[in-house]
């Protein structure tokens, strides 16, 4: 399910562009981290639910986002001589990254109180 996500994005994406950048993999990427941190907040606070975990994390995500083709692209850019730009890509993608599973950690420890499955 995971790899069809990522199919229908990254197309939907790469229509919404015509930039000679990677635009698709940084979004999907940055959603997944999303995605992985609002998983984590809620596990962290209610308890580890391993197979809940298993199949989100390592099974959808794991196949939603993408290690290796962003790599490709990096090492594209640095091939090209395009290589400020493969820094300024390795800067962006990570930034977002981070920033986006603390986002969702935090989100998804609060969606917990929020919806009354955890109590203060």
């Amino acid at each position: 399910m995971g790899a069809a996500a990522r199919y229908g994005a990254s197309r939907f994406f790469g229509l919404m562009t015509s930039l000679e950048f990677p635009l698709s993999t940084m979004i999907i990427n940055t959603l997944g981290c999303f995605v992985l941190g609002v998983i984590e907040g809620m596990i962290k606070t209610q308890g580890a639910i391993s197979s809940l975990n298993l199949l989100l994390v390592t099974g959808f995500l794991g196949s939603f986002t993408t290690f290796s083709l962003y790599t490709k692209e990096v090492f594209s850019f640095f091939t090209s001589g395009r290589a400020g730009v493969g820094f300024a890509y390795i800067l962006v993608h990570h930034t977002l990254a981070l920033l986006s599973i603390l986002l969702g950690y935090f989100l998804g420890k609060g969606a917990l109180y929020l919806f009354g499955f955890v109590r203060l």
